[in-house]
């Protein structure tokens, strides 16, 4: 399933493929299959880390943004709504929308961000 944030709101999208493989009770992203398909879709994919406690206020871009978390726990705010994301859920953010990105975890966490 992907998930999509978009500046009318966080809606669920259903995909074609799956970005996750859920085993034994861990999720792992295949981090490759991603990047093909961001890179197919005209974006680019790096991978950003973050440690525990850290957060990025009040960003607005010129670009639309995707992010996926691969690891930890992240808290959104998307155009004024908070939201928490999977590990494995898409997120998508329209150029122009205010949005923050907290690590809100006791972990550090891993995402994989692109601009198109």
């Amino acid at each position: 399933m992907l998930i999509s944030a978009l500046a009318s709101g966080i809606e669920s999208i259903e995909g074609p493929h799956q970005l996750s493989t859920i085993v034994a009770a861990a999720e792992i992203v295949d981090i490759e299959a991603v990047r093909i398909d961001w890179i197919q879709r005209g974006f680019s994919c790096d991978t950003w880390v973050d440690p525990p406690g850290q957060c990025w206020e009040d960003f607005q871009h010129a670009t639309d943004e995707l992010m996926l978390l691969i690891s930890g726990q992240l808290e959104l705010v998307v155009d004024g709504r908070i939201w928490e994301p999977k590990i494995g859920e898409e997120v998508f953010i329209g150029a122009g929308v205010n949005h923050s990105v907290r690590n809100i975890g006791g972990s550090t966490t891993r995402w994989l961000y692109g601009y198109k």
